[in-house]
């Protein structure tokens, strides 16, 4: 697995030192696993960036299943050093949408529409957005009138226990059949 990143810039060099530094560990079991996934356009959602103690942004690495069941995985230094072609890198954040559900969004950074992801994450920090296509965002109508919910669960606690529960490692069947292991 992966942490923060204390510079925000990101070389190679950089990330091979973050994807070493993580050594997560879940602190409270009652947790409700919370999934990792994009927003769905025109889906308004409001952001919260995932942080440590020194508001240095969690940096993780995942692979993106591009056939059924689609889904974000959390993977560890080693998949992501083996499957480079099929992972990215992203900054993590707690997210809420109109109906207070909850996911985290890992927001891509070595992609080529990365800037477009970073400024709606960035704007749905202080207020509802949405993305429409063609990288459009779309702006409140009376949605700011709604306060989200935010999980009472400190966000630390609620990516450890993600994190412990989601992450693939060699013995996902994904990863076993990217990586050639019938």
């Amino acid at each position: 697995m992966s942490t923060y990143v204390k510079k925000m810039s990101f070389d190679e060099k950089t990330v091979q030192k973050v994807l070493k530094e993580t050594n997560f560990k879940t602190t409270n079991k009652k947790n409700r696993v919370t999934k990792f996934r994009f927003p769905k356009t025109r889906e308004f959602i409001r952001t919260k960036i995932m942080a440590n103690e020194n508001d240095n942004p969690y940096i993780l690495a995942f692979l993106r299943n591009d056939c059924p069941p689609y889904q974000i995985l959390p993977v560890q230094q080693d998949i992501y050093e083996e499957l480079s072609d099929k992972c990215f890198l992203a900054k993590i954040y707690l997210t809420v949408n109109l109906q207070q559900n909850v996911f985290i969004w890992p927001v891509k950074i070595n992609y080529q529409g990365a800037a477009f992801y970073n400024d709606f994450a960035s704007r749905a920090e202080t207020e509802w957005v949405a993305y429409i296509q063609g990288n459009k965002i779309i702006g409140p109508k009376n949605e700011n009138k709604i306060k989200p919910k935010w999980p009472r669960l400190d966000p630390r606690a609620i990516l450890e226990e993600s994190l412990e529960k989601l992450t693939a490692d060699k013995e996902d069947p994904i990863i076993r059949n990217w990586l050639g292991i019938i």
